[in-house]
């Protein structure tokens, strides 16, 4: 099985048996305005991208359309070596408090305060979810998904006019290996991109278990 790159739903990856890529971003303004209870719903923007010829896209719109939220756009890009086929679509983001189950995603970020210059982030992954659409690839394709394989990445920047800081566990920062925890100072338009890390996968070990990986702080 070829390593799977993911940012939001690694069902898909094995159901066309290749590279997929899902990138979004998060902005330290969102993230406290949400916190803060300055806006009532904060979904994220992000972007599949998944190795396959046009042939597929039929099909491949089908199933994002079932199994990803807002799914839209969908499109074919041409790679160096292989076409793609794209489409964007929405990763709610909720608070701790307000956190409840469903069916329709495969995992939401969670957002704990602690007072308005502090939160953690967290993730909540749906195993049923996954164990649905992992049943769907063995019947149809003949596969299977691990879920350590995966990876889940996105750029965190802050765009607010003063520093924050942010510690990590269990990521990759700008591509090196952070297994305990990482405390960094961010300046305005500072970006770090944060994988979650093959060990933080294996983790959710019970359906809709909060994890969490992030504490974001101002620093004032």
């Amino acid at each position: 099985m070829k390593r799977i790159v993911l940012l939001a739903s690694v069902s898909l990856l094995i159901f066309i048996a290749c590279e997929t890529f899902i990138s979004f971003q998060l902005y330290t303004s969102d993230l406290f305005s949400f916190s803060n209870k300055n806006q009532t719903n904060l979904f994220v923007n992000a972007k599949l991208k998944i190795e396959a010829s046009d042939e597929d896209l039929t099909d491949a719109q089908d199933f994002l359309t079932e199994n990803f939220r807002d799914s839209k756009n969908f499109r074919i890009e041409s790679g160096e070596f292989n076409d793609y086929i794209v489409a964007d679509y929405k990763i709610p983001v909720v608070l701790e408090k307000d956190f409840i189950e469903n069916d329709l995603d495969l995992f939401v970020l969670v957002v704990k305060p602690f007072d308005e210059n502090n939160f953690e982030l967290g993730l909540s992954f749906n195993n049923e979810k996954f164990n649905y659409i992992n049943d769907y690839v063995s019947e149809v394709f003949y596969s299977s998904i691990e879920l350590e394989d995966a990876i889940i990445s996105f750029d965190f920047q802050n765009d607010l006019d003063i520093n924050v800081q942010s510690t990590w566990k269990s990521v990759y920062i700008n591509g090196k290996a952070v297994p305990i925890e990482n405390t960094s100072i961010l300046s305005k338009r500072d970006v770090q991109n944060i994988h979650l890390s093959e060990v933080f996968l294996q983790s959710f070990t019970d359906n809709n278990e909060i994890v969490y990986f992030g504490q974001i702080s101002k620093i004032k």
